[in-house]
């Protein structure tokens, strides 16, 4: 629902969530991935995190940069310029219509 209102401010937020577990979950690429999906939309909404969020948010950031050298700024940059429907199904944070959630397969 979120998606579909175009809330970036809440989408940033719950993104710097997934972002946070996604590093726990040993996932440095998809960290990386979804934190310049965030940081686009933050930008793109004119807002920043709270503060101890954002630090939480750099603190994952700068970890998966530290676990994926220089392939992180690439990671990142393809989160910040891909189209935002596309990022969210690629990094299985979003299903299409018709597709299970992280399965990529019709659900007919």
């Amino acid at each position: 629902m979120t998606f579909e209102l175009g809330f970036k401010e809440v989408m940033a937020y719950a993104l710097a969530a997934i972002v946070r577990m996604s590093l726990q979950d040993g996932e440095p690429e998809r960290v990386g991935y979804l934190a310049g999906v965030g940081d686009r939309l933050l930008s793109d909404a004119g807002v920043s995190l709270q503060p101890r969020e954002q630090e939480l948010f750099d603190e994952a950031k700068a970890t998966a940069e530290s676990e994926l050298g220089d392939r992180y700024l690439a990671v990142h940059d393809a989160g910040v310029t891909a189209p935002l429907e596309d990022a969210l199904v690629e990094a299985k944070v979003l299903a299409r219509a018709g597709v299970k959630a992280g399965a990529g397969q019709s659900a007919t």
